[in-house]
This record gives C-alpha cells, structure tokens and sequence, in this order.
C-alpha cells in the first residue's frame, strides 16, 4: 500500500476515523500526566 492512495479523501478518511480516537484517548493520559508531573513534582 503507498501512502498516495490516502491522497483520496474517502480513503484517508476511513483511516482516520479509525485512528483518530486513539490518539485523542493517547494525549488525553500524555496530558494528563504531564500536568500532574508539573504540578506535584516541579523543583
């Protein structure tokens, strides 16, 4: 598969309909990690 097929707006699309909840559910923790890390833990 090249990555020209996901020029196709229906293709990419998909793709990111799928993908998408993921990395939102991903910086969510990343964020909220980090603010607890900055809050509770800076020198």
């Amino acid at each position: 598969m090249s990555l020209w097929e996901y020029a196709n707006p229906v293709k990419f699309l998909k793709l990111s309909d799928k993908v998408l909840p993921f990395f939102v559910g991903f910086s969510i923790i990343g964020l909220s990690i980090g603010l607890f890390w900055g809050f509770f833990f800076h020198a």
